[in-house]
């Protein structure tokens, strides 16, 4: 199990340390389609993040689907669906 306060203490010394948020992200295909789902172990156990990780979290999360629909949009694109 991770430690909250490790954690919170590398966020403090270096924000790259974000890295270290337990976050996966599922990826799946069907034909064309492709799906993305997060599944995060505080989420599955039903426990709170770290305290002052929530914040980030949620930032990190955003990045990774703008990320994404950037990805899919470019793709659509490619494939003249826009």
């Amino acid at each position: 199990m991770d430690s909250p306060i490790l954690m919170f203490e590398a966020m403090a010394l270096d924000r790259a340390a974000g890295a270290l948020f337990p976050l996966h992200v599922l990826l799946s295909a069907d034909g064309d389609r492709t799906q993305a789902v997060f599944v995060e172990p505080t989420t599955l156990f039903a426990l709170r993040p770290p305290v002052g990780a929530a914040g980030p979290l949620e930032e990190m999360k955003s990045r990774i689907r703008a990320a994404l629909e950037s990805a899919a949009a470019r793709s659509e694109a490619h494939h003249g669906k826009l």
